[in-house]
């Protein structure tokens, strides 16, 4: 998928996605992260804010508030407390 800044790349394995996503610029050319997302947390966010438009990963981050799918924003922000992630994406991994 394209989007304005970035080209995303989902894959699907059993249980989770891994998603990568790559800078359009040319200025960030070559950079890039990637998450590993649980399914299940796809699913929840998909129940609570499936089929609206313009939706933002601040609009799924506070959708899945206060879940196990969503940590608190002090641990998101250490990512060696996410071993399963190079970006933190709140995703949890079970």
């Amino acid at each position: 998928m394209k989007a304005v800044r970035q080209t995303y790349h989902v894959f699907e394995a059993q249980g989770y996605f891994f998603v990568l996503s790559f800078a359009l610029s040319k200025a960030r050319r070559g950079s890039g992260y990637f998450n590993v997302i649980d399914t299940d947390a796809v699913d929840y966010v998909q129940q609570r804010i499936g089929g609206t438009r313009g939706v933002t990963a601040k609009d799924v981050m506070a959708a899945a508030r206060r879940t196990r799918f969503c940590r608190p924003t002090a641990d998101i922000a250490g990512r060696e407390r996410n071993p399963h992630s190079s970006h933190s994406s709140g995703a949890t991994p079970r």
